[in-house]
Formats: C-alpha cells, structure tokens, sequence
C-alpha cells in the first residue's frame, strides 16, 4: 500500500511532463546525433558522442527510445518517468531496510515503513528532481542514481544476511552488475565503492567483521572502477575538464560553498529554479564568508559522526560524497545544476525525515504516539501535495524552448547564454531587429559566445542573405568595440560577411572584404583553421562568380580540408560542391554529377541538417536542370520528400519544401496529374513562426 501511494503521487505530479519537447542538449545529443540512429554495432550509439561526452548506458537508452519512438520527444518522457518511478520504488525498499536496521532506535524502527514511504515519496514529487526527469538528458543523471541505489539495496542485503547462501550471491551479483552500470552511466558514480563500504562500516552491528569476511567482494566491487576509468580513457577528447581546468581549482571549491547552500535553500523553499544559472566564481572567501563555515561545519559533524560511527552519519556522508565529484576541487565547466541534487536529496530526506520523526516522539512520549503519528502523516501528505504542485507547474517550463529560456532569462538576466538561445529562437520567428539586440548582449556578456554566427546561420538557412550580412556585419563591430578585432570569431563573421554578399550579388564588395581579412587571417590563424580554409573556400567561389574554374585549387582545397577538418565536416562539402561546379562549368559532367549526389548523402547523414540537405539538394537539381534533366529532377525530389513524410510528417516545414520542389518537377516534366496530385498535400502558407507544438504535430 505504501508503494501504491509512493508511485501515485509520483505519477500525479510528472503527469504533465509529456507534454515537454527537446531543449538545450537534447536538441543536439538526441534529436541531431547521428551515431544514436542505429543499434548495431551496439558500441557506436554507447561511446561515439557528438558534441559532448558519451555516457554509454544513457546513450543507448536514447538510441532504444529513438527506435520505439522516432524524434517524438513523448516517448523519451515516458521513459525518463518510467525510470523515477522505479528509482522511487528503491529508495522506498532501501530505506525500509536501513531504517528497520538494528542501529536505529526503536521509535524508528517500528514506524520503518511508514517513514520510508515519506522519505521515498516526498523524494519522488520534489521539485528538485524535475531537471533529471523532464530535461530529458539529464537520463544521465537519472540512470547513474538508479544504478546506485540498486546497488545500496543489493548490499544492504549483504551486510545483514537472512537468506541461504545461493541467495545471498545473488545480491552480490546483482551489486556488481549495477556499480558497473553506474560507471557506464556517469562520472559520479566514482564515489559508489565508499558509499557501500560506509555502509557496512556504520549499519552494521560488528563491522569489523563484516568487513573482514566481504573484503573479497568489497575488492571486486571496487574493480568497478575500471570500467569508469575506460569510459573517461574513450572519451577523453570530448571532456575539457581531463585537458585543463575549467576554472582555477580554489575558487571553484570556495564557490561550491554557495551553490551547496543553494541547493540547501532549494530543498526547504524551491523557489527560483532554473536550467542555466551560469553561477559566477568566487573571487575571494568573503564572498561566501557565511556559506563557506556552514558548509565546512557540515563536513566536520560528519566526519565526527563518521568516526564514532553514529548511524546518522550515513546520510549526511552520502549528501557530502555524491556531491563531492562536481562540487569540490575539481572544476566542471557548469558551476552549479540541479540535476546534480537528484541523489544527494534522497539521502537529506533519508537524514531529516527519521531524525523529525524521532524529535517528535522524544517530545510527546509514547502514550501521544498515535497522536503524533497522525500529526506526522498529516504534515508528510501537506508537504507531498506542496510539492507536487510545484513540480508539476515547474513542469510547464519544459513544454517548449521559448518557455525554458525566458524564464532562464527572467531568473538571470545576466546570462549569455539565455541572451544567445532567446536571439536564436527569435531569428527562427523572423524578429530581426530582436534577435541581434539579444545577440549583441550576449556577445559583450561574453565574447566567446557564436550568437551572431548562428543567427547567420539561421538567416542564411531561411534564405534571408542581407540579415546574415547584418548579423556578421554587427558581429564584427560588437567584437571590435570589445577590443577583440582580430580575434578568430572576429575573423570569422567577417569571412561570413564576405560570403554574403557574395551571395546578394555584391562580388566586388565580397573580394574587397576578403582581400582586407586575409593578411589578418594568415597572421593570426595556424593553416589548418577552419576560417582559413572558408576564406580559401570564399576565394575559389570567387574564382568560379568570375568565370574561372580554377580546378587545381580547387581539388587542393579539397584535400586540405578533407585531411584537416574531416570528409563530413561542412567546409569540406562546401569545397567538394565548389570542385563539382567547376568539374560542370569545364565540362566534366559524370564526376561533378557524382560528386553532388556525394555531398548530398553526407548531409542526409546528419538529421539536424535539413537547410543543408536542401541546399546540397537544390545544386544538384540545378546542375540537372542545366542538362534538362527533368526527370532525374523529379526522382530526386520525390525521394526525399517521401524521406521526409515518412520521417517528419507531412506538414514538417522540409517536408513541405521537398513536396513543393517535387511537384514543380513534375510539372516541368509534362506529368500534370502527378502534380496536382502532390500540391494536395501543400499546406496554405503561413506568416506566423512555426512552434514546438507545429513541429510534433
């Protein structure tokens, strides 16, 4: 009954939590990793990441929702819930367990279940779980915690044996098997081994002994290490933690002081959460001149606890040692997440609940014990329907990006970051003016920030040439007001601006521009960067404008930036589509056909992609146009618009581009019917911007 009502209320406040799409890492990691798409081999989903580390376990598990569920980000929630739900039903077994043990005073122990149904339960619909629940990449988060607690429960059984031998290895197993999935699962788990081995120092009656007789299996759970230890060996060039530190090491550790206190605050009263909090350093310890002996306080009660072996001092040591990998001397680039409070606060409840409880019965005596067992549940439900209300409101945030970043923004007006995701949603809607203004703040918040490039992007992508020339133009002024005029994303924005007017026509302007970049390009940038080889990619197109196929640079060029930046990567197709426009303009019809379709598959690879598979799709189509090759027009189009109905739907935007494109193939071919037949399925035009909801549906 206990479970029922644990998982009830669980349910209640995440139930609207479906409704939630992809935001922040979850549009890249998931909806635009390509090595997610297949299953087999079973190790490409698990340790080839994209732009982040690869947590294996996790990453498989979102490869699996992508082949249940598509990119419908429902399915990926309801894994995400699925996944608390029984996180919640083994805290309630674990601390069941714990509390029953013989360490604990009787009053605790004969209510043992009913306190671990208010641990688990207040735990379950806490607000600060939200982050690992709903932000669906935060799964990391979740299935590291999961495997953790399956192993706290698997060894508490060790600890106290009450089956036969057989079953007893079972558990030992079962142990093992779930400290290796938490390595698999996060960085964290690192501090699992001491959690098992405090366990049995603190919760047993005759540790001594018990420690004695499982050292062999506490040895072999400490091997869990090593696969930790190949997992940051396999991605070790996607951390930028393992090539320097991310923030100097002491004021990273006096700065934790304030965020633990944060997360403290947000336990009692959570008010004021929020996705990015892109927390500043302390420079000095008067900036946490009260949070720091707080925190320090903490520690020494419960090493004190730890030493006289004081039962309490097992959650307090958790909360501490689960914490410790991101909230220390080791420096994470992102100073402070709730997602990292998801464990930790299991063990804070699992300390204050029992220790409320046992305040209240030492106060009123065993003869007001009923009594004061109604007090208690009635103040457990008061707080569990609290709770859930505020995380089921905190919920709503995740219902689309442009809820999650203003509310990022109203709590931080100060952060880049939010300035940079508001411009670019912005820009999507086709609020020009805005989104720089959005862009230029988070650029002078900090100027390493590629707002402007991307809004670039977004415009260049909509086919807007003269805002993409304005976006690289301001950038470029922004930039250089900072003192920043020959910095890389400086010389960047300007090969961007170049680029554009090229584009609108403007070649004279474009190769005056570039002509003043490169003697700043090549003095300030090694030969490999990637904004030499778009300048040398801007000077061929130049070439070909001018009517000179130039097909030796090209072909170097080609080669360069292949061995330099990759086959996939896009300056290398840029420069592959210019070698095949002068392959064309010289006559050589067969390679540059070849070579089109060629970049045209590669951008197919890439699922985020669709502005660049259009492009890479109309040269081609431009390329048989001039051949007057309707037909292979046409089959080109209709094999990617019935990709893409398949795939996205039939009202998806590039859906409806590829249908469009399709139907005035077969137009131009003499096959009227089948166009009329394929313009039935074009929506009206729109003025408004496509939403998150528009994109589902």
């Amino acid at each position: 009954m206990a479970l029922a009502v644990i998982l009830t209320a669980a349910a209640l406040a995440y139930a609207n939590s479906f409704q939630g799409v992809f935001v922040f890492d979850d549009v890249t990691e998931i909806g635009a990793n390509p090595t997610l798409r297949s299953l087999w081999p079973i190790w490409r989903p698990m340790f080839e990441g994209w732009q982040l580390p690869a947590r294996p376990l996790p990453y498989l598990s979102f490869a699996i929702d992508l082949r249940l569920w598509g990119t419908n980000p429902w399915g990926f929630h309801l894994t995400s819930v699925s996944l608390h739900l029984l996180a919640a039903a083994l805290l309630f077994y674990l601390a069941r367990d714990t509390l029953a043990g013989p360490q604990l005073p009787a009053a605790v122990r004969q209510l043992a279940i009913g306190l671990a149904a208010a641990i688990a339960m207040v735990w379950a619909v806490h607000p600060l779980t939200t982050q690992a629940v709903t932000y669906i990449y935060q799964r990391i988060e979740l299935l590291a915690s999961l495997c953790m607690l399956t192993c706290l429960l698997a060894t508490n059984r060790v600890w106290h044996p009450t089956e036969q031998t057989d079953r007893l290895l079972g558990w030992k197993l079962l142990a093992l098997a779930a400290a290796c999935l938490a390595m698999l699962s996060k960085e964290t788990a690192v501090v699992l081994p001491l959690l098992v081995l405090l366990q049995g120092w603190l919760l047993t009656e005759r540790p001594a002994v018990a420690l004695r007789q499982q050292g062999r299996f506490l040895l072999l759970l400490a091997g869990s290490w090593l696969v930790l230890f190949a997992v940051l060996l396999a991605q070790r060039q996607h951390y930028a933690e393992i090539e320097k530190a991310v923030h100097p090491p002491l004021a990273y550790l006096l700065t934790q002081a304030g965020v633990i206190v944060h997360y403290l605050r947000l336990v009692v009263w959570p008010s004021g959460q929020c996705l990015d909090y892109d927390w500043p350093l302390a420079d000095s310890p008067l900036t946490v001149w009260w949070q720091g002996p707080l925190v320090v306080a903490g520690v020494v009660a419960t090493a004190s606890g730890l030493w006289r072996r004081q039962v309490w001092a097992f959650p307090a040591a958790g909360f501490f040692l689960v914490l410790a990998p991101t909230s220390s001397l080791v420096p994470v680039a992102d100073i402070a997440n709730e997602h990292r409070m998801y464990l930790p606060l299991a063990f804070l409840l699992g300390l204050t609940i029992p220790a409320g409880w046992w305040l209240m019965v030492s106060r009123t005596g065993d003869g007001s014990q009923q009594a004061t067992r109604r007090l208690f549940a009635l103040v457990i439900f008061g707080v569990t329907a609290v709770l859930g209300g505020i995380t089921h409101n905190r919920n709503t945030v995740y219902a689309s990006r442009w809820a999650m970043w203003t509310d990022v923004l109203a709590k931080r007006p100060e952060n880049p970051r939010a300035h940079w995701f508001t411009g670019l949603m912005l820009a999507e809607q086709g609020q020009t003016d805005e989104a720089l203004a959005h862009a230029g703040r988070a650029t002078r918040l900090d100027p390493f920030v590629r707002a402007y490039q991307q809004l670039g992007q977004i415009f260049n992508d909509a086919g807007d040439r003269a805002s993409w020339e304005r976006a690289c133009r301001e950038g470029r002024a922004t930039l250089t007001a900072l003192g920043k005029a020959a910095a890389p994303p400086t010389l960047d924005l300007g090969v961007g601006q170049a680029t554009a007017l090229l584009e609108l026509g403007r070649a004279t302007e474009a190769r005056r521009l570039l002509d003043e970049l490169l003697p700043e390009i090549q003095q300030h940038l090694p030969a490999d960067h990637g904004v030499r080889f778009a300048a040398r990619l801007l000077s061929l197109r130049l070439q070909l404008a001018a009517g000179q196929p130039a097909l030796a640079d090209a072909r170097r060029l080609l080669d360069d930036a292949a061995t330099a930046l990759g086959p996939a990567h896009a300056t290398t197709l840029a420069a592959e589509t210019a070698l095949a426009v002068s392959l064309a303009a010289t006559g050589e019809d067969a390679e540059a056909e070849a070579r089109l379709r060629s970049v045209l598959a590669s951008q197919q690879q890439k699922p985020a992609n669709l502005p660049a598979t259009d492009t890479a799709a109309t040269t081609l189509a431009g390329f048989l146009k001039s051949r007057d090759r309707w037909p292979a027009v046409g089959q080109l189009w209709q094999q990617l618009a019935e990709d893409r109905c398949q795939q996205l739907g039939v009202s998806h935007p590039a859906s409806q581009r590829a249908l469009r494109a399709w139907a005035d193939a077969a137009s131009h071919s003499g096959r009227t019917e089948d166009a009329a037949a394929i313009r039935r399925l074009l929506l009206p035009a729109t003025s408004g911007p496509v939403t998150d909801r528009d994109h589902r549906r």
